[in-house]
């Protein structure tokens, strides 16, 4: 349980650490609330879940089980369409997708900027990435350097390509 504890706690320490180091905060104070803030989180962990909040947890875990289980079987697609409408699609999935392709096809709202083949290897995938967020950084630099963009918006912006992931 511990190791799951300390995997979930990372993130939020990182941002700790950042935010101290942001602010110039004190050493030891900043371990001080950081100690504070992992024992407030062991804690809210270590709790454990009435049972009848666990037999209705394993229940609706079955339940989203067999609703995938039945979508895939027939063949079917649960999306939640784009928009502020909450508004749900169940239909066959192969006319999903030729409905999908169509309307991407056919939209000036997409631009296609590189296809994937299978003679289109990751390394030029990678490399034409690389570029497009070294053109758009340049850009983002230009815009702070005239004083278009602040220093916070700025870095807010930049684009880091090593964390970038294409489908």
């Amino acid at each position: 349980m511990d190791d799951i504890v300390e995997r979930k706690y990372a993130p939020l320490k990182h941002q700790l650490n950042s935010l101290f180091s942001k602010h110039h905060i004190n050493v030891a104070l900043s371990l001080e609330i950081q100690q504070k803030i992992s024992d407030q989180f062991a804690d809210s962990f270590s709790i454990p879940i009435p049972s009848n909040l666990q037999q209705r947890a394993l229940y609706e875990d079955c339940l989203i089980l067999s609703i995938r289980y039945y979508l895939k079987k027939n063949n079917l697609i649960l999306r939640r369409t784009a928009g502020n409408m909450n508004t749900i699609y169940l239909g066959n999935r192969q006319e999903f997708e030729t409905k999908a392709y169509d309307y991407v096809s056919k939209s000036d709202a997409y631009k296609v900027l590189l296809k994937k083949d299978k003679g289109n290897g990751d390394q030029k995938w990678q490399t034409e990435l690389n570029q497009m967020v070294e053109s758009m950084n340049l850009l983002l630099e230009s815009l702070k350097n005239h004083e278009s963009l602040n220093v916070d918006l700025y870095n807010g912006l930049l684009v880091d390509a090593s964390k970038v992931k294409l489908p």
